[in-house]
């Protein structure tokens, strides 16, 4: 669909950390098949095979760190809709 944004994210090792993100998309994570935490300040997620959490918007910062080598967590937003008007913004810390 021209209006979802479809993401995939792989922790190459155990206990990879992503960069700290803030944008305004809304992103689900759909059933994971890897186990770490979603850290969305203050907030922490303890996430495993099976989970659905969805990532905080505007302003929330956001982290995922691996718990298991080759952890992969596929993920899909409205950004695409965010970009065509103009709206979507990304930051990282």
């Amino acid at each position: 669909m021209p209006t979802i944004g479809t993401f995939i994210a792989a922790a190459a090792r155990r206990d990879s950390r992503g960069r700290t993100t803030r944008s305004t998309d809304s992103t689900c994570m759909p059933r994971s098949k890897a186990a770490g935490v979603a850290v969305s300040a203050p907030s922490t997620l303890t996430f495993g095979p099976g989970t659905v959490f969805v990532c905080p918007v505007v302003g929330a910062r956001n982290q995922l760190e691996a718990d298991e080598a080759k952890a992969v967590l596929f993920s899909f937003s409205d950004r695409p809709v965010q970009q065509a008007l103009d709206l979507w913004r990304e930051a990282f810390s």
